[in-house]
């Protein structure tokens, strides 16, 4: 991944950091503006979304969306989405070798296309 590429993903996982902590707990079952999801739904769908993505750049994807985002963003939905950014944040860094260093063996070559 380039700098500015991270830069940018890493600007967005902080504004859905602030989206997150403005929710109030009692609104995550709300419905969401994409019926028939949830807030909680939404969220789990992010959290999925961080592990694919980890998933992929530590050489263990693709795989098939979770089949129950609710459950991913559990009963406390701001910190299931803290632990996902936390543990996406931690595969960056391993990803976000200097240019003149060696690439870790288990990243691969080809760079995705957005």
């Amino acid at each position: 991944m380039t700098a500015i590429v991270l830069d940018r993903y890493r600007r967005a996982l902080n504004e859905v950091d602030n989206i997150v902590a403005r929710v109030e707990d009692d609104r995550w079952d709300f419905m969401s503006p994409c019926p028939p999801w949830t807030a909680r739904a939404v969220l789990g769908h992010l959290i999925d979304g961080q592990q694919q993505v980890a998933a992929l750049l530590t050489g263990q994807g693709p795989r098939p969306p979770h089949a129950d985002p609710d459950a991913l963003a559990d009963t406390a939905p701001a910190a299931a989405w803290q632990a996902a950014h936390r543990d996406i944040e931690r595969v960056l860094a391993k990803v976000s070798t200097p240019p003149h260093s060696k690439r870790p063996r288990w990243v691969r070559a080809a760079s995705p296309t957005f």
